[in-house]
């Protein structure tokens, strides 16, 4: 009699187990997606501000300077300023990356940091590019 009863609670604990699997695999899903999508949104909100600024500093001439906090996620593989292009190449957890940019009025030219954290960022106009890098 008590070995029925064992082997009744097991059954019942491996049936529960089998029903919260499923849910414990979607969780983890849409964990992951709120993840990427987080990263995504933090690095828009940087590359937004650095372009805004650069078309400030473009828009006012030299020898306008701007010097602005930017936050650098985790996940960025590669970030390219060059022509009117500022983008940051970010990585997603399933691997693939996607591309955040913003297309800047004038020039740009310069380099940041792909390690995550916060970093002061120095942008001016020099009278043919927008100069883009870290304060030191």
């Amino acid at each position: 009699m008590k070995s029925q009863v064992s082997v009744e609670y097991v059954l019942i604990l491996g049936v529960a187990f089998l029903i919260l699997i499923p849910f414990i695999l979607q969780g983890n899903i849409s964990l992951e997606y709120l993840k990427d999508s987080m990263r995504v949104s933090f690095t828009k909100n940087s590359v937004e501000s650095l372009g805004q600024a650069a078309d400030m500093v473009f828009s006012q001439g030299p020898p306008a300077k701007i010097v602005q906090r930017v936050y650098i996620p985790k996940g960025i593989e590669e970030i390219l300023i060059h022509d009117h292009e500022i983008n940051f190449r970010v990585i997603l957890s399933n691997g693939e990356t996607t591309d955040v940019y913003y297309i800047t009025k004038g020039n740009v030219i310069g380099s940041l940091p792909t390690s995550p954290g916060y970093y002061k960022a120095s942008i001016y106009f020099n009278g043919s590019l927008v100069v883009i890098g870290v304060v030191e």
